[in-house]
């Protein structure tokens, strides 16, 4: 997939090619930088005014928000206006087909069949991104998870959703109900920096594409020396292969200057910042860095709860009915992870089979083979149908929610 700048612009047309919840979001941020007219393929809404129809949607939203929300209302006003001021055209998908030589951004998943065989497109590649031409950490959060589906789907290829990258098994909180394991980990060890560069590299050498790159552990910023590494890495410079890069982290702790510097020159680049309260007690001071250097940030917000996904060592579902919750699982997609090495389908396959919960197969990203023979390990193992062991002892998106970032010590949030 080609990527689409706002410094390598020409002036030609641009067609948002996506759902409209999608294309609005991208919108906001575009507006920043572009006064000219944008064109959204929406074959059900072609020929309306989009202004009026997002104000009626965005209307819609204001009647479920309180009027204590203020914040929020005071943001979705401000979009009606920005939305309104803005030369938008709906076209549909008769009319597409002269947009071939113009500036295509995929902006979802929805219909993509259909804009390949109208616009003659094989595949990703001649298709741009909108990721680098955003500004804002919200805007490419919700960007991103429109890629994950589609990468899964694109089986000609090796296109993966999301993959973290554990950096550490060490954190700086211990949460009882950590989606990873840490809490289980007694003496947490360092990972060898060369094990997680060499494994980087290799992953990156045998994909096609990755939505979203993502560094966490753990707690990244423990292992800050490795951030600048990654970062580096040639193999990560191609802006075709990797959509975005995200880096998580739990607030208790600063980026260093040099760290910082090295993250300003990545524009595909953000942050997501997990806010539990007073347990992130560097918060705010992490804010006011991010935005010093540029670099985009989103917040999990405090009122947001956990999902409780199970006590790993306690067997839920038969055969069955862990292949059911595999089937349906987003987690398979986005979030395949590094760990030690290897690359398992989530993160609780991966702790858990380092811990000794599970016996998971896993693909040894470090071991002595070519390159095209790592992809079709990668390939055969991303396609996967059998369901991971650990599937039997996940509750999954099972609507159980608790307290978020509950310390094992008891030590909770306070608001």
């Amino acid at each position: 997939m080609k990527e689409f700048t706002w410094e390598k612009y020409d002036g030609r047309r641009i067609l948002l090619c996506g759902p409209f919840h999608t294309c609005m979001t991208i919108l906001l941020d575009f507006a920043e930088s572009y006064n000219g007219t944008i064109y959204i393929c929406d074959n059900e809404n072609a020929g309306e005014d989009y202004g009026l129809l997002a104000e009626e949607y965005l209307n819609k939203c204001l009647e479920h928000i309180g009027d204590e929300d203020i914040y929020i209302r005071e943001m979705i006003s401000e979009d009606i206006s920005i939305l309104n001021s803005m030369d938008i055209r709906i076209v549909s998908y008769d009319d597409i087909g002269s947009f071939r030589e113009d500036y295509v951004i995929l902006a979802g998943k929805t219909f993509f069949n259909m804009y390949c065989k109208v616009l003659g497109f094989r595949g990703l590649e001649d298709f741009y991104s909108a990721v680098a031409a955003l500004k804002k950490g919200f805007a490419k959060q919700y960007y991103f998870s429109y890629f994950n589906s589609l990468y899964r789907k694109q089986k000609e290829g090796l296109y993966i959703g999301g993959v973290e990258i554990n950096l550490t098994k060490r954190c700086s909180l211990r949460c009882r109900e950590c989606a990873n394991l840490i809490q289980y980990y007694e003496k947490p060890e360092r990972i060898p920096a060369e094990t997680v560069i060499g494994s980087v590299k290799k992953l990156l050498s045998a994909v096609d594409g990755i939505a979203m790159f993502k560094l966490l552990g753990g707690e990244p910023l423990l292992e800050q020396d490795l951030i600048i590494q990654i970062l580096s890495l040639p193999e990560l410079k191609d802006n075709r292969k990797v959509l975005g890069i995200q880096i998580t982290t739990n607030g208790t702790m600063l980026f260093r200057e040099d760290v910082l510097r090295a993250m300003q020159k990545e524009k595909r680049l953000g942050v997501l910042l997990s806010n539990y309260g007073n347990l992130s007690v560097k918060e705010e001071e992490l804010k006011e860095q991010l935005t010093e250097y540029g670099i985009a940030f989103s917040e999990i917000g405090l009122k947001d709860e956990w999902c409780a996904w199970g006590d790993p060592k306690h067997v839920y579902h038969d055969e069955g009915r862990a292949k059911y919750l595999f089937d349906y699982c987003k987690n398979k997609s986005i979030c395949t992870t590094v760990l030690d090495g290897k690359y398992y389908t989530c993160p609780r396959t991966a702790h858990g089979d380092r811990l000794g919960f599970y016996n998971e197969r896993s693909v040894d990203l470090l071991a002595p083979v070519e390159t095209e023979v790592l992809r079709e390990q990668l390939k055969a193992y991303y396609f996967r149908s059998d369901s991971p062991e650990a599937c039997a002892s996940c509750t999954g998106h099972c609507g159980i929610r608790i307290e978020r970032a509950t310390q094992t010590n008891g030590r909770k949030i306070d608001l």
